[in-house]
């Protein structure tokens, strides 16, 4: 072929694509790529869902940030103002993400949340194969963080904006969006005479389950998911990580955290003094009929694609 041969179409070596109409048929409705993308883009885009939940997804940005694409609820901001008010007060033994950027008015339906990975491992995916020195020293980081953590303190329970907590202990309906409050006196802390005295309100995260504790190279380099921190009562911390705990092994953790942090109450006494008054309201909760309109709003969305008719619920419900 001679260079200069202006009979030369493209079409001769590539039929029917370079010079066909631009197609805009959609061949992925999660992220709007269609054929004109798959065909003459060259790109391939380093966005990937990596996780979903109800009204919600998680994405991969290439190798260094997540995107958080949820509902716009209030706790669910709540990881992004803990994490901002921790970053700025300059924290020295409590591991977090690098970096967070939250977008969205209050207002707006949706909320989008950046931060930068955590690169290195679930705990959960460690803990059965280190060492005891290596998880003796995992305790040991453990401790130093709810040690820091404790010094941020409240004469009342609220989250660290001052907005009211939700009650993650209690008021609690499976399958909702929370939809209960802590008040922020004492009296109604205690919920009855012989409930466990609230005082100090220490900041806390109450969701240290496994999942949640990032590991590389035997150091603890992120603890995520602050959606449920707050100026909870002194005992919160140490209840929810025995009571929620999501693996076995993680009692194994905690017993020896809080055997260095709370040294004066041993196991028997915290459930004297805490689990023994808890359990009758916590069981008297979980008897009373809970309504939530929002689990009505369900609808079929149509399947995939023409070749894969696969169809899943969309509801409004959390």
């Amino acid at each position: 072929m001679s260079q200069y041969d202006i009979s030369f179409k493209p079409e001769d070596l590539i039929s029917n694509i370079v010079f066909s109409p631009r197609p805009s048929e959609v061949l992925c409705r999660a992220c709007g790529w269609n054929s004109y993308h798959e065909c003459c883009a060259g790109y391939l885009p380093r966005l990937r869902v990596f996780y979903t939940g109800l009204n919600s997804g998680l994405w991969h940005m290439g190798n260094d940030y997540v995107l958080w694409d949820r509902f716009n609820d209030s706790a669910l901001r709540n990881d992004y103002i803990t994490w901002k008010f921790l970053k700025d007060k300059g924290t020295k033994d409590i591991p977090l993400v690098e970096e967070m950027h939250h977008f969205g008015k209050p207002e707006d339906p949706h909320q989008f949340t950046i931060m930068s990975r955590a690169k290195g491992d679930r705990l959960a995916n460690v803990w059965h194969l280190s060492t005891p020195e290596e998880k003796e020293n995992y305790a040991q980081q453990m401790t130093a963080a709810l040690r820091e953590l404790r010094q941020h303190t409240s004469p009342v329970p609220s989250k660290v904006d001052g907005q009211p907590l939700w009650d993650y202990l209690f008021g609690r309906c499976p399958g909702t969006k929370m939809c209960k409050t802590i008040g922020k006196t004492t009296d109604e802390c205690k919920m009855k005479r012989e409930f466990p005295d609230p005082a100090p309100y220490i900041l806390s995260h109450i969701d240290l389950n496994f999942d949640n504790i990032m590991v590389a190279n035997g150091r603890i380099i992120a603890i995520i998911d602050w959606e449920r921190a707050g100026y909870h009562p002194w005992w919160v911390e140490r209840y929810t990580s025995r009571r929620m705990a999501l693996q076995y092994e993680h009692h194994e953790l905690f017993d020896m955290v809080w055997a260095e942090l709370d040294a004066t109450i041993d196991e028997d006494a915290f459930e004297a003094t805490v689990d023994n008054k808890v359990a009758p309201v916590l069981s008297a909760w979980l008897q009373c009929d809970t309504y939530h309109t929002e689990g009505y709003d369900i609808y079929l969305r149509p399947p995939f694609y023409k070749c894969k008719p696969w169809a899943a619920l969309l509801r409004r419900a959390m």
